[in-house]
């Protein structure tokens, strides 16, 4: 059974750790590295092409900015990024999906939906996932 290789990109050094030691017990997979925010993550250079799946925090995303959206599309273009949501952050994330994002889970919900999440994206399948009426306002509205 192959090994998966996973990056966590999070600014709480608590919450890697317990990412970490969750995926490592319930799913076949190797934490090669972890960051605390997207200018650490980037310095991760060769690593990331290693990896199979970056799961990332989408703050870590908005206090990046451009530069790691850029930098992210013309190094790493394969890339595949999980990233950790609060509901209040969905309407960013939207705005953000050319980065090559194929899926979300939301922080409160992590430990029970994001096994799913990587099977899925390892599996090669994309965003499935429906937007609720809620979300949609937000998007529209905010």
């Amino acid at each position: 059974m192959k090994t998966y290789n996973i990056i966590i990109v999070d600014s709480k050094a608590k919450y890697r750790k317990d990412i970490k030691e969750y995926l490592e017990m319930q799913f076949n997979c190797s934490i090669i590295a972890e960051a605390s925010n997207g200018e650490s993550f980037l310095r991760l250079g060769e690593i990331i092409d290693r990896a199979d799946i970056v799961l990332m925090d989408i703050g870590v995303i908005k206090n990046a900015g451009q530069l790691l959206v850029q930098r992210l599309m013309l190094q790493y273009p394969k890339t595949k990024i999980i990233t950790i949501v609060n509901p209040e952050d969905y309407y960013y994330l939207v705005s953000l999906m050319f980065l090559n994002i194929r899926e979300i889970v939301y922080k409160s919900m992590f430990f029970s939906d994001v096994i799913p999440a990587l099977k899925r994206v390892l599996n090669g399948e994309t965003m499935k996932r429906e937007v609720t009426v809620s979300e949609m306002s937000s998007i529209l509205f905010n």
